[in-house]
């Protein structure tokens, strides 16, 4: 029946879904000027700069590659992973380039490692539906557990990326 369905909603997961949607709404339009094609709202800026000021065109691949997967994993227990992915897709056009590296290849490590996100409601809205819809389930327990796996994700992707790296870098193309 009707009312079968509206009580099985996950109502804390559609409110998680809403808090994720307004932090992107809040990241990327606090300040921004509707008449730019481009994001230039207050706290993006201050991001892109932070982060551009990390990575510098003198960095190493390896450390860089880390970087970006450690950050894409657990920002997005924070944030959104749409808005992680947002933020570093800007830099990193800007400033791959420069290192002689494909964009592409950094956008797909940032991408893939912005999905392994297991610790936080916050990090999608699949999450949110999932950890509201589960009963037994607590936080802490989500965070641990969670936890553990962003970091087995992390070795996992650095391992695949490096890889990637090693075996194409220098090959025509």
């Amino acid at each position: 029946s009707v009312n079968r369905i509206f009580y099985d909603l996950p109502y804390l997961g559609l409110a998680f879904m809403g808090i994720v949607i307004l932090l992107l709404y809040l990241v990327l339009g606090i300040g921004n000027d509707p008449a730019t094609s481009e994001y230039d709202g207050y706290l993006y800026l201050m991001i892109k700069h932070l982060m551009g000021s990390l990575i510098t065109t003198d960095i190493d691949v390896f450390p860089l590659l880390v970087m970006l997967v450690l950050a894409s994993v657990f920002l997005t227990e924070i944030v959104s992973n749409t808005t992680i992915i947002l933020l570093l897709f800007s830099i990193l056009d800007s400033i791959a380039p420069e290192m002689s590296l494909n964009p592409l290849f950094l956008m797909l490590a940032v991408t893939v490692a912005s999905t392994a996100a297991f610790m936080s409601p916050i990090a999608s809205p699949v999450n949110a539906v999932a950890y509201a819809s589960i009963r037994e389930l607590s936080l802490r327990e989500m965070l641990i557990k969670g936890g553990l796996l962003n970091l087995l994700a992390s070795l996992y992707l650095l391992a695949v990326f490096w890889g990637f790296h090693t075996v194409f870098h220098g090959m025509p193309g």
